[in-house]
């Protein structure tokens, strides 16, 4: 899992390159009107570039400042440990860079989506801009929905990766959780990895139910009595933040505001480490071991 540095930040607004008067008007305002609305988990949720920060899932023609100082590009050191010896530092503010060609590439993404609401990506020109906005918002949240609740194979390794890294933590090996996050991939077409986004997505919506009362074989005081491991980890903040979301049922449903304002490479880690707060208080309600616990309920 690759980070950046002590302030990243992420780039949220990306123009156009203008292949034709006409043609580029249309796509300045699709792109500002995306940024607009959608944001940064559009951005993060749609995208199917080759070219992705690993742990991050932000695609590397879109930038990255990991030093907040303007100068784009990806920090690639490693995480070797999810524990840290200080406090995890507060992400940086967002900024903006603009990338040549992205406009073209999100409307091919979303182009059989906007279909379904009888829109013509080549004929944007004779939208207004609500119209469009709107669209957009609908099928962003569509394709989000798809990506971040994976199903059949997908969430079988997404299970079996998060069962591992919570086992990992909880047996105070995060150097080997840090390790099995690492393999964790922007996407995976034949479901062969797990992703960052299904990965975030399941741990979740999995604190959501479990939380809430909404997963029967949950101990009632589950929320009440979930607290993160002491010390000082990578995605501690994110934790901290889901924990409080999951324990009201809106840990999922605010994962765009949890990406803005944690970025998602501090997302995966701190989902993980929430799931595994709430296994191990789990097994000390019920008195089953935490494998059981494990292998019965995430999946």
């Amino acid at each position: 899992m690759h980070v950046g540095g002590s302030s990243c930040s992420r780039v949220l607004l990306c123009l156009a390159s203008p292949s034709t008067a006409s043609r580029a008007s249309v796509q300045r305002k699709f792109a500002v009107g995306v940024v607009g609305r959608v944001g940064l988990y559009g951005y993060f949720a749609i995208s199917r570039t080759r070219r992705v920060w690993r742990g991050c899932g932000l695609p590397s023609q879109w930038g990255w400042c990991p030093d907040g100082n303007g100068t784009l590009g990806c920090d690639t050191r490693s995480v070797v440990d999810l524990r840290r010896s200080e406090p995890e530092p507060l992400p940086g503010p967002p900024r903006v860079a603009r990338k040549h060609g992205l406009a073209d590439e999100l409307l091919a993404e979303l182009a059989p989506l906007l279909a379904e609401d009888g829109i013509d990506v080549d004929r944007l020109e004779a939208l207004d801009l609500a119209t469009l906005q709107a669209a957009m918002s609908r099928a962003v949240e569509r394709r989000n929905l798809a990506l971040f609740t994976p199903v059949g194979p997908a969430r079988e390794i997404a299970a079996a990766t998060l069962g591992l890294v919570v086992e990992s933590i909880l047996g105070d090996d995060t150097v080997l959780a840090a390790a099995i996050l690492d393999q964790v991939q922007p996407e995976s077409h034949d479901n062969s990895v797990a992703t960052v986004a299904g990965c975030i997505g399941m741990s979740l919506g999995l604190l959501d139910h479990w939380m809430t009362g909404q997963a029967p074989q949950a101990p009632g005081a589950l929320a009440a009595n979930t607290r993160l491991p002491d010390g000082h980890w990578v995605g501690g903040r994110s934790a901290t933040d889901i924990l409080v979301l999951a324990g009201k049922g809106r840990a999922f449903r605010s994962l765009d505001k949890l990406i803005a304002s944690q970025g998602s490479h501090r997302l995966l880690p701190g989902g993980a480490l929430a799931l595994a707060a709430a296994v191990k208080a789990w097994a000390t309600l019920t008195g089953d071991p935490v494998r059981e616990v494990i292998a019965g309920n995430i999946k």
